[in-house]
């Protein structure tokens, strides 16, 4: 069966009828700060199994034997494979999060106003005024940071088999160069002023239409 798809505030506003929109907009909010706590809760959650796996990789540099070498590029690997779970698990829960935050955003404005839309204007503060507030987005950052992790983990990877294999030398000032570049370009990404959503130039919602049997498991 084909999903509806759902692109205009009247065409929102008529899933709901009159007596039923308070109680959706209550149960958008309470699920959208649930997902908030969820986010951070697994952020934190990854953020100790990747610190866990630095300590175990470094703990194991100066040790030159063979078996030591090949433990740091299994060590390296686990650690790449971490990293790319959080940040995929990251992105899963930052749509979550929009998700209930659109729906928030469609229903609040007869309800309570637009408490949600309405922001200080973002050409109130400036990036260079170190003192002043600033609209840096969290999850963007979160996700910057996540991606430079998977950088820094694949960086130990080639290194941990350039010295199992014995050729590091040849590589040793350009994966420093290199290193210092990549760090450069994610800060400088880190920096870029963030950009407001798009949901208004896609159908954004979509109702899902599935026979009973489809629903094999809940996702999470």
């Amino acid at each position: 069966m084909n999903d509806e798809k759902i692109s205009t505030d009247e065409a929102y506003l008529k899933k709901f009828s009159v007596n039923l929109r308070d109680k959706a907009f209550q149960v958008a909010i309470e699920n959208r700060r649930f997902e908030i706590e969820l986010y951070w809760k697994r952020a934190t959650y990854f953020w100790t199994l990747i610190a866990a796996v630095f300590i175990g990789y470094f703990a194991l540099q100066g040790n030159e034997s063979k078996g030591s070498q090949f433990a740091s590029f299994v060590i390296s690997c686990i650690g790449l494979m971490f990293s790319l779970a959080w940040y995929l698990i990251s992105r899963a829960s930052a749509y979550w999060h929009a998700n209930w935050d659109a729906h928030v955003h469609q229903l609040e404005d007869e309800l309570v106003g637009p408490l949600q839309k309405a922001k200080i204007d973002n050409n109130a503060f400036n990036l260079r005024d170190i003192t002043s507030p600033y609209h840096f987005s969290g999850t963007k950052i979160h996700a910057v940071t996540s991606l430079y992790i998977i950088f820094v983990w694949s960086f130990l990877l080639i290194e941990s088999v350039s010295v199992y294999s014995g050729w590091t030398e040849p590589f040793t000032y350009f994966n420093m160069l290199s290193f210092g570049l990549i760090t450069a370009v994610f800060v400088f990404i880190l920096l870029k002023k963030s950009k407001p959503g798009k949901l208004d130039k896609v159908n954004a919602f979509v109702v899902e239409k599935k026979p009973l049997n489809d629903y094999t498991s809940k996702e999470i």
